[in-house]
């Protein structure tokens, strides 16, 4: 399953990042292999979603959380 995918209000552990170019980006955001991710808010039309990550809201564009896979956990 892809972070894009995953339900609002549900939590998820991040099992692999995809991206390449992008992969130390995220990294610094905090999003790496074993965190616990909650979505907190999505829009309309694949727009920006965001996503409680380590106690924190981070904001990720629709074409950047397809790049994370996730394992869901409730």
């Amino acid at each position: 399953m892809l972070l894009s995918e995953l339900p609002l209000g549900k939590k998820a552990k991040i099992k692999q990042l995809t991206c390449t170019d992008l992969r130390l980006k995220m990294i610094e955001m905090g999003l790496f292999e074993g965190v616990e991710v909650v979505k907190e808010l999505e829009t309309l039309a694949k727009g920006p979603m965001a996503f409680w990550v380590n106690n924190y809201l981070l904001s990720l564009r629709y074409s950047e959380a397809k790049m994370v896979e996730i394992e869901l956990l409730d």
